[in-house]
């Protein structure tokens, strides 16, 4: 069957290729882009966890009573 479609439409074969060989990459980068957003998110909750004080320390509580 295969080998019929690959002669019959070689054209759509080739259409075909590419149309997947494009969802991978599209894939791909989608699963890098998530990674990015990751160590971004990481290195912000890092940056705000060492922009608190350790002398002072804060609770949920004691922030809301400001407001």
């Amino acid at each position: 069957m295969s080998t019929y479609l690959q002669h019959a439409h070689p054209q759509a074969m080739q259409l075909l290729q590419q149309q997947q060989q494009q969802q991978q990459q599209q894939q791909q980068q989608q699963q890098q882009q998530q990674q990015q957003q990751q160590q971004q998110l990481q290195q912000q909750q890092v940056q705000h966890s060492s922009m608190i004080p350790s002398t002072h320390p804060q609770n949920a509580a004691a922030l809301y009573q400001q407001y």
